[in-house]
């Protein structure tokens, strides 16, 4: 502290800590003179190289110096390289003097950047180098250490920065190379084509810097690197080093063959030295070139349709040429019937060209085969016959004299061919075989194939619709169906009267039911044998009731049933039965016409028929208006099949085919057991009616004995509900075919255990053909099953027989039956008008009590046959159940 008289203060390095009493502190080192305590708080600095940025402050070094020590504080000076440093050490920079000068952290010393060169180090200066290097020692071109471009090399260190080899420079700033062309071994560019020097040094350079390529006399081998081989000798140009890969020849005596591509010498000469190329030997007069002077020494011929026998070899005619000259050698073409001549002649042949002929002498002519005619006489020329014809006579190919297929003559303008009503089955060899019968004219057998018909016109494409709706596989199935058409016609309306007259009207019931069973088979969804379908077809396809109108009026829309096709496409192109029902609705409305006559005539006092009227009123309630519930039974339910598998069937159709799809699949389970229910209660009354009740309905109730009265008043419903339980299988199980034929298969069985159990006919026979008939369905459905599989010829044909047989066997037991009961029937007729004539006005009327009475009521029940078809099952109502 300083004093002086009256006055004391602080030193100058001191502050004024405390006022009274005055009390000194020491500055902070870095201040001369301060404020206060602490570095912040300096007036003056204790270096005058320290400055103060506004006193009081701190006290800090310039910007080019750093701290070197802090008591006392003291400044270094930045290396010369430094704008700003940090120390410890004068090289610790924080900014550089020169700003091209970069710092590789922070802080370092100041270098120059990669690109650069140092010129001074004090201070620090740095200059670019040449653009072509990444580092150099100086700013020539020739002064780089490495390179940009690292694919590039330096020549020596320093050096320049120049392209391999192998390369071209694109840019020279940035200096940027690229790949010489592969054929290359140096290059100047601006192609990659422009060589100097080539790697193969075979190729030559014709003008540097050029693309190398081969020589004149040279062949590419290899384009990637190029490489070069050596032509043939004799070969100018060439492909190949083979001797016929020339493309030009090296002299002007040889020539380029246009066969063998090699160079030869000309026509008729040979070469007598090759170096130098002499081509100066004559070749013989029948050679065009050669190897020597020899006939034998031929390579080709001067004539090209003379052959050599060898390469090289000696030239001769072909077999079918013969010599015109031998010096020089002439050859001309035999005639063209000879294989071997002598001359040009017809009649100058050794051997001809069809083997199978021989020469009429020798030298002599040719002759044409059977199944050939001369086209022309000289020289001969035959020609084939039509494919049809065995042999012809020509001129022209069909004008036939036999034919291939020895059951057809030729036509009056010679002609092999089918027939009027046939079709070609087989062009060659011809076959043909016939049309179906509506058919004049057709392109197959089926009934839809027709070009032209018989006797009617086509209406619908391809089909000629026949009033019989024929489609047999021959005349006899034909004769068949026609029959059937009769008999089924005949049946019907027959039994109808004869159900009227006398009430007995189960052999109309059997016969309509028992073969709509059989004809349920083809609506299987399994591909049955054509042969077997037709069969089935023929005899079972005119059995219903509806069918009687359509013989009356003509065609209605039925459609044919072809062959292996899925059961919904068998019927009606309509699933409405209203459409389909013509002789249906006929005979519904003869039926009420009737029943409404007569009933109105019973009303008719003291009347002679009065009697018998009411009679037939009774006959009415419960025969012929029962059968005409059941026909419009059976109607629907067929219906039922054709209309709800046509609805589901992706094909258009009406609303109102819609609403018939429904409506006849739904009433068919109902009408089913309405029928029952009415069947039900006939039964019934007719049990507690009299003897006489008995006799008119015994037809319908009384010809068996059940050993249970349950299962007696079921036997109508259960076999109702087999044909529903039928078609229900046949549209649920369409598409399942093994599970529908199992089903049905069962169901026969069903049915047959219940006539051998619980069903005792009164007749021995009655009883067998009953049960006999029943079986034949079994066994029917039962061989469908096996055509589930892809079987054998001789299995399929076996199956169809053992079809065919059981049906025929069946057939005749049923004849002989028929014919052995009426027989007896009629010969018991006459005994009795003979032991009592008295009776004969009787007898009629008392011989169905007394038929019925000693078990014979299958004789007063029976309908005659009188077609074949009709024969198929007896008619009568005791030896068929109903189905």
């Amino acid at each position: 502290m300083n004093s002086s008289p009256g006055n004391c203060k602080c030193g100058e390095t001191q502050y004024v800590k405390n006022s009274n009493p005055v009390t000194c502190s020491n500055c902070h080192a870095s201040c001369h003179s301060c404020a206060w305590k602490g570095p912040s708080q300096c007036i003056t600095c204790s270096d005058s190289s320290l400055i103060i940025a506004s006193p009081p402050g701190s006290c800090t070094c310039s910007t080019s110096q750093y701290i070197m020590y802090k008591n006392p504080f003291t400044c270094g000076t930045c290396d010369s390289s430094c704008s700003t440093c940090s120390g410890p050490t004068a090289n610790d920079c924080l900014s550089c003097t020169d700003s091209a000068v970069t710092l590789s952290s922070t802080p370092s010393s100041c270098s120059c950047k990669t690109s650069q060169y140092t010129i001074s180090q004090s201070p620090l200066t740095c200059g670019n180098c040449d653009s072509s290097c990444a580092t150099c020692s100086g700013s020539g071109s020739n002064q780089c250490l490495t390179c940009v471009d690292s694919l590039i090399t330096v020549s020596s260190s320093p050096g320049s920065c120049t392209c391999s080899a192998s390369e071209y420079i694109i840019n020279k700033s940035p200096l940027t190379c690229a790949s010489c062309h592969s054929s290359c071994a140096s290059c100047s560019g601006p192609l990659n084509t422009d060589c100097y020097t080539c790697i193969d040094q075979a190729v030559s350079i014709s003008n540097p810097p050029d693309s190398c390529s081969c020589l004149s006399n040279q062949y590419i081998i290899t384009n990637h690197p190029l490489t070069c081989g050596n032509c043939y000798w004799l070969c100018a140009t060439c492909l190949g080093k083979a001797r016929n890969q020339c493309l030009t020849c090296s002299s002007s005596e040889l020539m380029l063959s246009n066969l063998s591509g090699a160079c030869e010498c000309l026509p008729g000469k040979y070469m007598l030295h090759e170096s130098p190329i002499d081509c100066g030997g004559t070749c013989d007069s029948s050679c065009s070139t050669c190897i020597g002077p020899n006939e034998d020494q031929c390579l080709t011929c001067k004539n090209s349709s003379i052959t050599l026998n060898n390469i090289p070899g000696k030239c001769f005619c072909n077999s079918s040429q013969y010599v015109i000259s031998y010096s020089p050698l002439i050859c001309e073409n035999c005639n063209s019937a000879c294989l071997e001549c002598s001359g040009s002649g017809a009649g100058d042949c050794i051997s001809c060209k069809n083997s199978s002929i021989t020469p009429s002498a020798n030298p002599g002519y040719c002759s044409c085969l059977t199944y050939e005619y001369i086209l022309s006489a000289s020289p001969l020329h035959c020609d084939l016959c039509h494919n049809s014809c065995e042999s012809c006579s020509g001129p022209y190919y069909n004008d036939c004299l036999t034919c291939k297929n020895l059951t057809i003559s030729p036509s009056p303008d010679g002609h092999c061919g089918c027939k009027e009503n046939e079709y070609i089955i087989s062009v060659s060899p011809l076959l043909c075989g016939s049309c179906d019968l509506s058919c004049k004219t057709c392109v197959g057998p089926k009934a839809n194939q027709c070009l032209s018909c018989s006797e009617i016109i086509l209406d619908q494409p391809s089909s000629c619709r026949s009033s019989n709706n024929s489609s047999g596989l021959s005349t006899f199935s034909m004769t068949i169906k026609n029959s059937g058409i009769a008999a089924s016609a005949g049946l019907i309306i027959a039994g109808f009267f004869e159900s009227i007259i006398t009430g007995k009207s189960g052999s109309l019931w059997t016969y309509v039911n028992i073969v709509q069973v059989l004809a349920f088979i083809p609506l299987q969804n399994i591909a049955i044998p054509d042969n077997l379908f037709q069969f089935w077809k023929a005899f079972l396809s005119y059995t219903y009731l509806h069918n009687t109108g359509k013989y009356i009026f003509g065609e209605n829309k039925m459609k044919e049933l072809e062959p292996i096709e899925n059961f919904y496409k068998y019927g009606y192109e309509s699933s409405s039965f209203l459409v389909n029902s013509a002789g249906m609705l006929l005979i519904s409305i003869v039926v009420i016409a009737s029943w409404t006559l007569i009933y109105c005539l019973s009303f008719i006092p003291n009347s002679a028929i009065h009697s018998q009227i009411k009679k037939l009123l009774e006959k009415f309630k419960y025969n012929i208006l029962l059968r005409l519930w059941i026909e419009i039974y059976i109607l629907l339910m067929a219906a039922a099949v054709i209309g709800i598998n046509h609805f589901s069937s992706k094909t258009s159709r009406t609303i109102s085919d819609t609403i018939f799809a429904y409506i006849t699949f739904i009433s068919g389970w109902i009408i089913t057991f309405i029928l029952i229910f009415l069947l039900y209660i006939i039964q019934l009354k007719i049990f507690n009616k009299s003897k006489k009740m008995k006799r008119k309905y015994g037809c319908l109730f009384k010809e068996f004995k059940f050993s249970n009265n349950y299962i007696e008043l079921l036997y109508y419903p259960i076999f109702l509900i087999r044909r529903l339980i039928f078609v229900i299988n046949l549209y649920d199980l369409a598409w399942i075919p093994v599970v529908q034929w199992v089903v049905n298969v069962l169901h026969s069985f069903c049915i047959v255990f219940l006539l051998l159990r619980h069903c005792h006919f009164k007749n021995k026979e009655t009883h067998f053909l009953n049960v006999s008939g029943e079986a034949l369905v079994t066994f029917s459905f039962l061989l469908t099953g096996p055509y589930l599989l892809d079987l054998p010829y001789i299995i399929d044909n076996a199956i169809q027989c053992a079809v065919l047989c059981a049906t025929y066997l069946y057939l005749i037991a049923s004849y002989y039956f028929l014919v052995i009961k009426t027989y007896n029937l009629i010969k018991a007729w006459r005994s009795r008008d003979k032991i009592y004539p008295e009776l004969a006005m009787n007898a009629a009327v008392s011989v169905d009590n007394d038929i019925i009475t000693s078990g014979r009521l299958k004789e007063a029940c029976t309908v005659p046959h009188n077609s074949l078809e009709s024969d198929l099952y007896p008619l009568d109502s005791d030896n068929h159940s109903p189905q």
